[in-house]
């Protein structure tokens, strides 16, 4: 991602969006799979001037249809290198969000002035959704773990529970054996 972002590769830049989005929809588990060294923050602690410059590019392809010049992509880059210490963003998510975002998915923009309180606005929107996506996955993957945990659980036979079982079959059986005899 950051070769084709270094490079102002736009199609390089779709095709990597392309391993993030499932049935059209943002894949935020793939997403939220990125690696810590490959997210803003650690790009940031390396080369801030390097990740500006990355970030900016992503904005200014993603953003190729309005007019915007270059400092506006510093800006918008700026905020999103804040954001991404709450949110532990990655270049992908920025991207991700920038093609919902020319999608329609947070409003018409067309024949609007951007602004930066306008695109946090709107990426504040993506990144709730994005939560939500992960705290869900995340309940799954806790369920099917309890659940999986009770199915492998073995029965004790020493256990409480097995020995009053094992006296209530014992007393069922010696029921029936006293009615057989009457």
């Amino acid at each position: 991602m950051l070769k084709c972002a270094d490079n102002n590769d736009a199609i390089g830049i779709a095709s990597v969006s392309m391993n993030y989005i499932d049935k059209g929809r943002p894949n935020y588990v793939g997403l939220m799979q990125i690696p810590s060294s490959h997210r803003i923050n650690a790009y940031a602690e390396k080369n801030i001037s390097a990740c500006l410059k990355s970030i900016s590019a992503i904005v200014k392809i993603s953003l190729r249809s309005y007019e915007i010049d270059m400092n506006f992509c510093i800006d918008i880059s700026t905020l999103f290198v804040q954001e991404s210490k709450t949110y532990n963003l990655a270049l992908e998510d920025i991207l991700i969000f920038f093609q919902r975002l020319n999608a329609g998915e947070y409003g018409d923009f067309y024949g609007k002035k951007l602004t930066p309180v306008m695109i946090m606005t709107k990426f504040s929107i993506y990144c709730e959704d994005r939560d939500d996506a992960i705290v869900s996955f995340r309940e799954q993957e806790y369920n099917q773990a309890e659940a999986q945990d009770f199915l492998s659980r073995e029965v004790n036979p020493d256990s409480e529970l097995s020995n009053v079982l094992s006296r209530v079959g014992a007393a069922f059986t010696q029921i029936k054996n006293n009615l057989k005899n009457e």
